[in-house]
């Protein structure tokens, strides 16, 4: 069935939108990306005295990394009849994004998959494609990337809560990493279905934006949503009408795109033209949340905790902490040469390492009687 509101026209914007995408990606990667701060601790060498039985404070200040060393992005596009200029956008750069990724992450893999639809009567052209498991080979992503085709779409919703159904599904057909950031990309200009019922998905429940929101958040993973005007929080209801009599019901309710980003950790972008995708999918994936905690090996008698424990920033922020070093009250006059160490996802940054030198002044000697 031929549609009446995604489809409307995207005309090349052509020439022009592609002349500004190239500048745009090419700024992207200037000199900002290189001028941004090494990870680091600050101080990054402590010497203090500790009575034994007593403690002292250091406010620490961590600088994370822009990126993570291990991170998993999984590239999602709308591959409906109204999205051909974006998809082009992603072809023309992917070569340029995924170098600007890796040059700042050291372990970036990548996956891709496309969406659209269901109709009461079946697929409508496709409904999910998980084209490239999470990989290395941005070689095979940008194969995948090339078969991305504009085409169908049938109704104005679209599909993309089966589709992230089952990217988040425990049997993890995305093949995201244990101890890597995880990030889904999704770009679209239509919300999603909602509910889309067992009945049409062949599946033994229904998906709801409250199913798949959970099922995210379980597995880890932070949904970027980069809406093409406001498309993807607009109402599911409007415009539904090809999954019926299938589905008895068509819900959900506007804002759908920007809850489910907020819900898990991700980030929510409005666009309106093709040269902006690329641009917006780099400056989302440089601020994928990231657990950054501290850790030492200082023997005992010395105890070494901090506070917090650990926080969930976006990557490239500074974050403060406090670290005590606590001396039992039987230590006896030593110095302790120790070091602590940045972690980010339970994992050390190479070379970012305090030197501690903690000298512990034993307790006088009390008398009674």
């Amino acid at each position: 069935m031929a549609r009446q509101v995604k489809n409307r026209p995207r005309t090349f914007r052509g020439i022009v939108a592609v002349v500004a995408l190239i500048a745009a990606v090419a700024s992207t990667g200037g000199a900002g990306a290189q001028s941004a701060p090494e990870p680091s601790l600050n101080p990054d060498l402590v010497v203090r005295t500790v009575a034994a039985g007593s403690s002292v404070d250091v406010a620490k200040t961590a600088q994370t990394p822009v990126l993570p060393a291990a991170l998993d992005v999984y590239l999602l596009a709308d591959s409906t009849g109204s999205m051909s200029s974006y998809l082009n956008a992603v072809h023309l750069s992917s070569e340029s994004m995924f170098s600007q990724i890796t040059a700042q992450s050291a372990d970036a893999r990548f996956g891709v998959g496309q969406y659209q639809d269901f109709t009461s009567e079946g697929p409508c052209n496709l409904t999910f494609q998980n084209q490239s498991a999470i990989t290395a080979d941005t070689t095979a992503v940008g194969a995948a990337i090339d078969a991305w085709s504009a085409a169908g779409g049938c109704d104005t919703p679209e599909a993309q809560l089966f589709a992230l159904d089952r990217l988040a599904d425990p049997t993890n057909p995305a093949g995201f990493r244990a101890g890597a950031s995880k990030a889904i990309v999704i770009f679209g200009d239509a919300p999603g279905h909602d509910p889309i019922c067992a009945a049409i998905s062949g599946l033994e429940y229904d998906i709801t934006e409250e199913s798949v929101t959970a099922k995210l958040q379980v597995a880890g993973i932070e949904l970027i949503v980069v809406s093409i005007d406001g498309g993807m929080d607009e109402n599911p209801t409007s415009g539904a009408h090809d999954y019926q009599p299938t589905c008895p019901t068509s819900g959900g309710a506007a804002g759908q795109g920007s809850r489910m980003a907020a819900a898990t950790g991700g980030t929510y972008t409005t666009i309106a033209e093709a040269a902006a995708l690329v641009p917006a999918v780099l400056a989302a994936v440089r601020a994928v949340s990231v657990t950054v905690s501290l850790s030492s090996d200082c023997p005992e008698p010395l105890t070494v905790t901090f506070s917090p424990a650990s926080q969930s920033v976006p990557s490239g922020s500074a974050v403060d902490f406090t670290e005590t070093f606590a001396a039992a009250s039987d230590a006896t006059e030593m110095t302790i040469r120790c070091s602590t160490y940045l972690l980010i996802n339970g994992t050390p940054v190479p070379g970012v390492i305090e030197t501690n030198e903690i000298t512990i002044e034993a307790q006088a000697p009390s008398f009674t009687g």
